[in-house]
């Protein structure tokens, strides 16, 4: 019967053997030295008291044999009739041997089994090894391994404080809360920590927590039996073939890896192929309704546009729409409107009353007419080509400024030869150069045919290129102009710097080095521009200059916004109210062009300020605004709403019937891809 023994240090209970009462072990808890004290009644003790076994004397203690006895055949007058061996020392004594008591009930090293085999040799004896390990290791093998273990959750949370060092010890309802620090010194706030969960032993795993001598005297595992050891994958293989447990995956290989490929690509195509139809089919039906929306704007039964410069924005912006329609008969009515948009422009023009709005417009219609001639790309055919020449050389005729008209031509012929069309550039400047039969004189266009005819390496033109190093003065314009503009499409900027401000009058100086800067700019080259610009605003500033064209003051406002140059304030002070406007609409439209996000109407507040009765003007710089903030992504429904709560704020004189129109157009013009 085991023996309950306290430890004294750590108040371990031990249950120890009861052969061990009397002698001294260690607690395995904490290692300290326990004398086990009191016996207990042995239960298979015999009732009656046997003779004894000669021993040792009383008092004495057995002595521990250094080596095995070594056991001796018995021989044949030590045989019982049975076949069992006697003990040598009952042999001799005659007297019957005593039976020994055990504690388990096996029989002793030192009798003999009773089926006749020989006595089991004793084990070795322990006295290589110092007493208290031998009972340590003995205590250790006959604990009773079955008693519960004790419940070894924290009962309270101990923890020393970050700040003072102090050592705390609170309930564990204090889990994961903030306390101040009972120390006085210190009070600060601290976190209590969570206990440690101890986790659950598995008795299945017990071995490899054991002591070395529990996992040596282990029984050997028989092949292919389960063990206590092996539960985890008995138990994964049972599952497998109950079909339970997936089966891993086999390796793809070089063909499913091409066939994942194929059809990856595959659907990857048919996803694309599906939203490039939806977009398509989504900006047709966009397209559609805008060329609807607008013909109603300018429909002759009840037209919303009254303006006529206003009506002539809407039917180019109609042709505009129709060139990037992608239905096949839409393109051929794009020249119609081409036409009606001319028409409504040409309110037959004088020199006298300047129509500045209708003659801007009329030089932008010019290089709009080519839109055309690239979308059905047909300029190497002559039937269609002199169809598109007679409409573009109608818009530069219907200009009655000659300076605009140059200007427009100069746009027209960079266009032409961006396309590699020289010849048809040279053959339209050629129809418009003619001589004037009233004045005898040829119209500033000519320039335009010089410079052409310069780069293409006419010998007649070439012939004609002046030497300034034999003349003092050049009083030819289009001689000054036209060979300047010749040098700067060529990229000779320091020959058509010297050219546009050789000594000559200043108004040819003025108008060569407009051409040259706006070539410049062109060519992205705005060093160049700005050398010319500087000269072109020194002669404007000329007290001696004369008098100068207000188109040249104009194209050298424009020049100026488009190389960045801010310094507009005396240019505009020169000018009178009507070009004044249009300065205003030339400085919105560069501002739109350099800029890369959304404008607001703040940039419309100069032309508001100013006397626009007509509203003309005004109506043409919101689609101008309109058409930007489409291109940056602006719906027809942001536009509008932002012109209705700009309308709240300000109330101009013009009516919001007369500038919505142009909001819509110019959302639909700017939406265009």
């Amino acid at each position: 019967m085991p023996i309950r023994v306290i430890c004294e240090k750590c108040k371990k209970t031990l249950s120890v053997k009861d052969h061990l009462a009397g002698k001294k072990i260690k607690c395995p808890v904490c290692q300290n030295v326990v004398l086990v004290s009191g016996t207990a009644p042995r239960k298979d003790e015999p009732p009656s008291n046997p003779t004894p076994a000669p021993g040792p004397p009383a008092g004495k203690q057995p002595e521990v044999a250094t080596k095995p006895a070594k056991t001796a055949k018995p021989s044949a007058d030590k045989v019982k009739t049975n076949g069992a061996a006697s003990n040598d020392k009952s042999a001799s004594t005659g007297a019957p041997a005593a039976k020994k008591p055990t504690t388990n009930g096996t029989p002793t090293a030192d009798k003999a089994k009773p089926n006749g085999s020989p006595a089991k040799p004793p084990e070795p004896s322990s006295v290589e090894r110092p007493p208290e390990h031998v009972e340590a290791e003995a205590l250790e093998a006959f604990t009773d391994a079955s008693k519960p273990a004790e419940d070894e959750t924290p009962k309270t949370i101990d923890f020393t404080c970050m700040y003072c060092e102090q050592e705390l010890h609170l309930p564990l309802e204090e889990a994961g809360k903030q306390m101040q620090c009972p120390n006085v010194e210190c009070k600060r706030i601290l976190k209590v920590p969570l206990p440690k969960v101890v986790e659950k032993r598995d008795w299945r795993k017990m071995d490899r927590q054991g002591p070395a001598s529990a996992r040596i005297n282990q029984p050997e595992q028989l092949e292919k039996a389960w063990g206590t050891e092996e539960t985890t994958q008995a138990r994964q293989a049972s599952l497998a073939q109950a079909g339970v447990l997936d089966e891993p995956r086999k390796p793809l290989g070089v063909f499913g890896w091409l066939r994942r490929g194929f059809y990856g690509v595959f659907f990857g195509i048919v996803l694309v192929g599906a939203g490039v139809g939806a977009t398509r089919l989504f900006a047709t039906k966009q397209q559609t309704n805008a060329i609807k929306e607008t013909l109603s704007l300018v429909d002759p039964r009840a037209p919303k546009i009254r303006k006529q410069l206003l009506q002539a924005e809407a039917r180019r912006a109609l042709g505009l729409l129709c060139i990037r329609s992608t239905e096949r008969k839409v393109p051929a009515s794009a020249r119609e409107f081409f036409i009606g948009a001319r028409a409504s422009a040409n309110v037959k023009l004088t020199k006298e009353d300047h129509g500045i709005n209708e003659q801007m417009f009329l030089a932008d219609l010019a290089v709009t007419h080519i839109e055309f001639a690239d979308t059905i790309d047909q300029f190497n055919n002559k039937e269609v080509w002199d169809k598109i020449r007679d409409d573009i050389k109608g818009t530069l005729s219907a200009i009655p400024s000659g300076e605009i008209q140059a200007m427009a031509m100069r746009a027209v012929a960079s266009r032409l030869i961006e396309k590699n069309q020289i010849d048809n550039a040279i053959s339209l400047v050629e129809s418009l150069s003619q001589i004037d039969l009233n004045t005898t004189k040829r119209p500033p266009v000519n320039a335009q045919r010089i410079a052409l005819l310069y780069i293409k390496g006419d010998k007649e033109t070439v012939k004609d290129r002046p030497d300034l190093t034999k003349i003092k003065v050049l009083t030819d314009t289009h001689i000054r102009v036209g060979f300047a503009e010749g040098h700067a499409r060529k990229e000779q900027y320091d020959e058509a710097f010297k050219l546009a401000t050789f000594e000559g009058p200043a108004k040819d100086r003025l108008e060569a080095c407009l051409g040259v800067a706006a070539l410049a700019l062109d060519r992205k080259n705005n060093a160049e521009a700005v050398k010319c610009l500087d000269h072109a605003r020194a002669i404007i500033q000329d007290k001696n200059a004369g008098q100068l064209s207000p188109w040249h003051i104009l194209e050298l406002i424009r020049l100026n916004a488009r190389a960045d140059d801010a310094d507009h304030k005396t240019l505009l002070e020169s000018l009178d109210k009507q070009f004044t406007l249009q300065a205003h609409v030339e400085l919105l439209q560069a501002k739109c062009a350099k800029s890369p996000s959304r404008l607001t109407p703040e940039c419309l507040r100069e032309i508001e300020l100013l006397d626009d009765k007509d509203g003309t003007t005004l109506a043409i710089a919101w689609l101008i605004l309109a058409r930007h903030n489409a291109r940056c992504g602006d719906s027809r429904a942001q536009n509008r709403h932002m012109f209705e709560q700009h309308m709240k704020i300000v109330n101009p004189e013009v009516g919001v019937e007369l500038l919505r129109p142009m909001v819509d157009i110019g959302t639909y013009v700017g939406s265009m891809k």
